[in-house]
């Protein structure tokens, strides 16, 4: 060694200070010492150096040598840290370096994702905080009205177990419920539907069809199905659901149709001056009156035919805009039920089912709790999902205006409907409804023999123009508020709800989600009305305030378009919009048999 160098020993830094690091000086700089541990951990790691001395090193022993007290030692190294920090971060700001770019973005990253965790955890946190304690329309909140049914079914053995209406023949076990157990006042219902899906016929629907019959009563009820055209899978369907219902429930009246119904069997809307089409919702409401036709006992289609049902009644009558050329030759007539309802008059209610999942006991209370069983009509709610509700075209809150968009609470802020739903009331007051299961009193439809005008589902008769069968039926009820309405029919049952406790499904999944979905479905009132707001909803109802008979001047269509002149207004002109549907013809074999057809123009 040479003799002009002298070894001196380090000094060792102060036992009470922070120990920076546990390396010594050779191996890492001293520009750590004056970094925050967050700024040193995402710092690039320096090459190491094996020089004797540094500027670095002597730096950043500065403040190891003033041999200050403790606590001194540590507030000078803070100062002096959060000070370099500061100049590190007005340095990043202003771009000044090739790492400041890179800090900046791991920053952002670094806050972005801390912001997303948040979001989420606070998400979470208002979810479970909902589902606790502010639910709606669950089983625990039915009324109190509601408990007499809810004992009643309870006491007569409650629900069959799944399954035990699958087989026509009788299952092993015993059966541990009483018929009748869901209709206390044993009224006499009438159930209706146009269904063609065979799988749902001999599955779910068919198995909680019975269940519905059973809860009721078979002594009680007469099941009307009536289907067309759908092939042989669904009327091997409807086969084994009528030998079901007659081995199992033999004292229900039946009657399941299936047949034809040709687009010739009803009338034809000119469109322009050479072409006529079959409007959808013409032909969708001569099937609901088939359907109809066991209690009715006639409906006026029949004269198309040169039929005659139980009783005569009003032929079928032509609008201007209508006509109805000669049938063919070969043409056989849809089929006639084979079984009518004996005393149509003693039918109390009409219940129409959709091909929906739906809950037998619900069904009970939507007959006989939803107003305490006083009302001109009464809709469940249909979801295509767990969170949309399905049916708009149909329903309409008390003022008239259409739903917005199809998330809780479904309407709009434009009548007083959202708020009622959002108070959990259990009957909403509407002008129309449906939602895959809907009542009405059955007298308006079976009222007088031919001689006094009975309700039936009808169109819209005007070119451009639509409204839902399942809409203007509700219009044409007695007592619907119309200021036309007789004296006599304002003693019959009237009002017109929307029971949001009872809810049916288009799939088994939608409807097992659905007691979950009442949970935490207030958390979606918000942006529901926010994205109505932006949508400019609710939209069209541009006839919601017209009274039937008045005269209305507008746009009149006619062999050479539209003029101006003046129309009739007819009962329910809130339920339509500018649109025409029309059915395919020839009638494809697959896919939906219907299509939209674009609106001429309508002038300014």
């Amino acid at each position: 060694m040479p003799d002009d160098i002298e070894l001196t020993p380090r000094t060792p830094s102060n036992p009470d200070a922070f120990a920076l690091s546990d390396s010594s000086a050779d191996e890492d700089s001293d520009d750590d010492a004056f970094l925050l541990p967050s700024e040193r951990n995402h710092r690039p790691k320096p090459r190491r150096t094996f020089t004797s001395s540094s500027s670095n090193s002597n730096r950043g022993a500065r403040w190891r040598n003033l041999n200050l007290p403790p606590l001194l030692s540590q507030i000078w190294y803070i100062t002096s840290a959060s000070a370099h920090w500061a100049i590190l971060k007005l340095r990043s700001a202003a771009g000044d370096g090739p790492k400041a770019p890179m800090k900046k973005r791991r920053l952002l990253l670094r806050w972005s994702c801390k912001a997303t965790a948040f979001c989420w955890l606070a998400l979470l946190a208002l979810t479970i905080f909902t589902a606790l304690f502010m639910p709606s329309y669950t089983r625990g909140q039915y009324p109190e009205s509601w408990r007499g049914l809810e004992e009643a079914i309870a006491k007569g053995g409650g629900s069959n177990p799944p399954g035990y209406w699958k087989s026509a023949e009788m299952p092993k076990e015993k059966k541990n419920t009483v018929g009748g157990r869901g209709n206390p006042g044993k009224e006499r219902i009438f159930i209706a539907a146009n269904i063609v899906d065979a799988g749902l016929i001999s599955g779910e629907w068919g198995e909680r069809l019975l269940e519905t019959m059973d809860i009721l009563g078979e002594e009680n009820v007469f099941l009307s199905i009536f289907e067309n055209d759908s092939g042989q899978a669904t009327k091997d369907a409807l086969k084994g659901l009528e030998e079901r219902i007659k081995k199992r429930l033999p004292k229900a009246g039946v009657s399941i149709i299936s047949t034809t119904l040709p687009l010739e069997g009803v009338p034809r809307t000119k469109i322009s001056k050479d072409e006529s089409v079959v409007k959808r919702i013409t032909y969708l409401a001569e099937v609901r009156n088939r359907a109809l036709l066991p209690l009715v006992g006639t409906i006026p289609s029949l004269s198309r035919w040169n039929q005659t049902g139980l009783h005569s009644g009003p032929s079928l009558q032509l609008a201007p805009n209508e006509i109805l050329p000669p049938l063919p030759a070969d043409m056989g007539a849809p089929a006639l039920p084979t079984t009518w309802v004996e005393k149509p008059e003693e039918v109390k209610k009409i219940l129409f089912l959709n091909d929906v999942i739906f809950s037998p006991r619900e069904i009970s209370h939507l007959l006989f709790s939803t107003a305490g069983g006083n009302y001109a009509s009464a809709c469940a709610i249909d979801f295509i999902n767990p969170v949309k509700l399905y049916d708009t075209f149909a329903t309409r809150d008390e003022q008239g205006w259409p739903l917005g968009v199809p998330l809780f609470p479904w309407f709009t802020p434009a009548g007083e409907a959202r708020e009622k739903v959002s108070d959990g009331k259990a009957e909403v007051e509407v002008k129309s409804c449906w939602g895959g299961a809907a009542v009405f009193a059955a007298g308006p439809f079976v009222k007088g023999d031919g001689k006094e005008e009975a309700v039936r589902f009808r169109a819209e008769r005007e070119s451009w123009w639509e409204g839902s069968e399942c809409c203007l039926i509700h219009a044409d009820l007695p007592g619907a508020g119309d200021e036309n309405t007789k004296d006599a029919d304002k003693k019959m049952p009237h009002g017109t709800y929307l029971n949001p406790f009872i809810r049916v499904a288009y799939d088994e999944d939608t409807f097992a989600w659905l007691p979950w979905v009442r949970r935490v479905e207030r958390m979606l009132a918000g942006p529901q009305r926010v994205a109505g707001w932006f949508a400019g909803m609710p939209w069209g109802s541009e006839r919601r305030t017209e009274k039937a008979g008045e005269k209305v001047k507008d746009w009149v269509w006619g062999d050479e378009g539209w003029k101006k002149g003046e129309r009739v207004a007819g009962k329910g002109g809130f339920c339509g919009s500018r649109k025409l549907l029309v059915m395919k013809e020839p009638r494809p074999t697959e896919g939906r048999p219907w299509k939209g057809v674009e609106v001429p123009p309508v002038p300014k």
